[in-house]
This record gives structure tokens, sequence and C-alpha cells, in this order.
């Protein structure tokens, strides 16, 4: 059974709605191996640029080709083999090689996150999040069509640009209305390592917690970003926090309404 194949069946068993795209996961296009053998082998074609300019090109172009396909086409075995993840109206549909699938309505979503790709303080590059985990591109947790927890990180994907905005567009909705509610009712929202308080944000780095007052940092739409030169030092931790669209739409609702009465601080 084709890929697809499986995909409509599972998305048909569960009320998923229609299949659309299928994303295929690959490696990384620039390992640190394919970086090595980039730098020689434009090492060589300057070398022989002068003398025969067709095998200067040729080189570069058989490199480009082996690198390009290795990355999409080598096996992938770690955790359960190669993934491919297809968009549904109605939710996700996470094909495993080596593993069963994960079936996950939108509704079912409970928190997105992306690293920012801006940092804004070269040192914050290996912040880890939690005591066993470093945040990939973008990833999301939540529970399964079983109601089992399960978080699918998306690093290389075909079509990755495309595969996260439209779990954003789906799932930011239910994030967010859940979100509010919580902190209308607890004082308190959590999207994985941070929680949006009346106070700031709390951010927890490993075993340590933080606090970030609305006075610290703001929020362009893309990261979160100190707001002073003194608060990179004073809280690092804001330079590589992780977000997600109900996350960044929060904090910007929450510091209005302080504003509006009064109480920015």
């Amino acid at each position: 059974m084709s890929t697809r194949s499986r995909a409509r069946a599972l998305a048909a068993e569960h009320g998923l709605g229609a299949v659309g795209r299928i994303h295929r996961e690959r490696l990384p296009v620039w390992s640190p191996w394919a970086r090595y053998t980039s730098v020689l082998a434009v090492a060589a074609a300057l070398g022989c640029a002068f003398r025969d300019p067709l095998l200067s090109l040729g080189i570069l172009a058989a490199v480009g080709i082996v690198v390009h396909g290795y990355a999409h086409l080598s096996e992938i075995t770690a955790p359960a083999g190669r993934r491919h993840i297809a968009v549904c109206a109605g939710g996700l549909v996470v094909l495993r090689e080596f593993a069963d699938p994960v079936v996950l309505r939108w509704t079912g979503v409970e928190v997105t996150l992306r690293v920012p790709r801006r940092r804004a303080h070269p040192a914050d590059a290996g912040v880890n999040w939690t005591e066993t985990v470093f945040y990939e591109g973008f990833q999301l947790a939540g529970r399964d069509v079983a109601g089992r927890a399960v978080t699918v990180p998306m690093g290389p994907f075909g079509g990755r640009a495309a595969l996260v905005s439209a779990v954003e567009d789906h799932a930011a909705p239910v994030v967010l209305h859940r979100a509010r509610k919580d902190l209308a009712e607890t004082g308190r929202a959590e999207f994985g390592p941070v929680a949006v308080t009346p106070c700031g944000l709390e951010l927890c780095v490993g075993g340590a917690m933080f606090v970030a007052p609305w006075s610290k940092f703001h929020s362009d739409g893309e990261r979160i970003v100190p707001l002073l030169p003194a608060a990179v030092h004073a809280h690092p931790q804001l330079a590589s926090t992780p977000v997600s669209r109900a996350l960044l739409a929060l904090i910007a609702e929450t510091r209005a309404g302080r504003e509006s009465t009064g109480d920015g601080r």
C-alpha cells in the first residue's frame, strides 16, 4: 500500500477528512561531512579552474548532487525510521517506517514550539530547555486519538515551511483558546517550558526557573526579544525561548490589557 493510501485509510478511519500534502522526512543537507566535502570540492575546483573550467564545474556539480542525494535518499534509522507527515483537514497522520503510525486531531494538540532562527546573543545557541530535550526547529505535543501523550518533532522535511505553516494555521486557534481560559482561571498559561503569567514569563531551563518581568522583553511576532541591552545579560534565556503563534498572540494580548489598565510593569 502506498504512503498516500495508508494516510487516506487512517484519516478515514478516524474521521480526519481529506488528506492534503504529505511531507517526507530527510536528513539535513548541510551536515558536518557535507560542509567538509564542499570545502574540499571548492578547493579542488579552484585548483583546476583556469586549466580546465569544465572539469571545475563538473566537480562542483557532482558534489552538489551527492550532498543533496545523500540527504534525500539515505536511510533514517532513529528513532523509528523515516517518517511521512500527512496534513489532513481534521489533524495529522504520522507514518513511521519502524513503528506504528501516530494519528492526532487538531483539537488534541496542546502546544507547538519552534526555536527562533535569529538569536539576540550568540552564547545562547546551546540552551537546553529540558533535562533531556533540545527543541528542534519545530515540534508539537498533545494527545493522539487513543489518548496517549505524543511529541512530534519536525526537523528536515520536504516542504517544511509549508508543513509548519499548516500546523500553526490549524492548531494555533485551539491552543490559544485553551491558553486564554487557563490564564483567566488559574493565572497561568503553559507552553511547554514557557508560561505566561500576570507578572511576565516563567522560563524553565533544565532544572532552573527564571522569571522575566514584562518590562524586560517584547515580542515582534516571530520571537521574544530582550527589551534593553542589559536584559540580554540579566535574562539571556529570552534570546532562545521556543515560541509559537499562540504564545506570541497571548503575550501581545496580555501586554495590551495591562497597558490599557495602566499596569504595564
